[in-house]
């Protein structure tokens, strides 16, 4: 099924170990890594990109003949950004677009080829790609967008749960993990609850791990609580985004009392 905004955190993922490598500076900018937008790129850091920071302009990624060639050719167009970037919390897709892009031109290589060598092989994914799949998509569901980075996450939910106790077991290194589970903050030092593409919330005193997905007639759900092994995935049609994450949150809290 599709996972929509799930691939965030697998983004988020990548991005660490490219820091962990040091091929990575989240501290630099935006029209540093992608030197052909505008001059409000150089006001963006790409750390304001992973906690959703950057104040980006909004630009139409909807459609599945928007991939991310059109909407970085929409950023162009672009004379100013939305406001000062660092200031303020706003969900971007847009933003982790630029974050995949940035992936593919420090590496030279598609950032789905990435993703496919560097995590879901090693860790037995192998129902789990990530791309553009029209091909997977099945009568009486929506044809997705053709971006990547923000979405084009296609897996099953016995490989969500792979990734799910891979990532509390720290399978790619503690710091890179630690790193990744970190929420960012404004410019100002206000906390958010936004790490790198993956919330981290306090449910009923406990450290949760949480982010959902969601396109017309597919949704996508992970929680996780590292500290005890747990996680829950789930995959489905409905569009109820409450009821999906409130079931995921009583099967973790069962969990908890096994």
């Amino acid at each position: 099924m599709y996972a929509a905004s799930l691939a965030k955190q697998v983004i988020g993922m990548l991005l660490s170990l490219q820091v962990e490598s040091g091929v990575l500076d989240v501290e630099g900018t935006l029209g540093r890594s992608l030197d052909d937008l505008p001059d409000w790129a150089q006001q963006i850091r790409v750390r304001h990109l992973i906690h959703h920071t950057s104040a980006l302009p909004v630009v139409d990624r909807v459609g599945p003949e928007v991939g991310n060639d059109l909407v970085l050719d929409r950023l162009r167009g672009c004379d100013r950004l939305a406001a000062k970037p660092g200031v303020t919390f706003a969900y971007s897709n847009v933003g982790y677009v630029c974050l995949a892009e940035i992936l593919s031109r420090l590496t030279g290589q598609p950032v789905a080829a990435m993703a496919r060598a560097s995590l879901f092989s090693p860790l037995g994914m192998e129902s789990t790609t990530l791309g553009y799949r029209p091909d997977a998509v099945r009568a009486g569901h929506a044809l997705p967008p053709a971006t990547v980075g923000d979405g084009g996450l296609w897996t099953t939910a016995e490989d969500l749960l792979r990734w799910n106790d891979a990532m509390n077991a720290g399978f790619f290194g503690l710091s890179v993990h630690a790193r990744a589970e970190t929420p960012g903050t404004l410019d100002d030092g206000t906390p958010l609850d936004y790490a790198w593409g993956v919330r981290v919330l306090d449910h009923r005193g406990r450290r949760v791990l949480s982010h959902g997905g969601s396109w017309p007639t597919w949704s996508a759900k992970t929680v996780r609580q590292p500290d005890q092994g747990l996680s829950v995935a789930i995959l489905t049609s409905s569009e109820d985004a409450q009821a999906i994450t409130a079931t995921a949150l009583e099967i973790l809290v069962a969990c908890r009392s096994i």
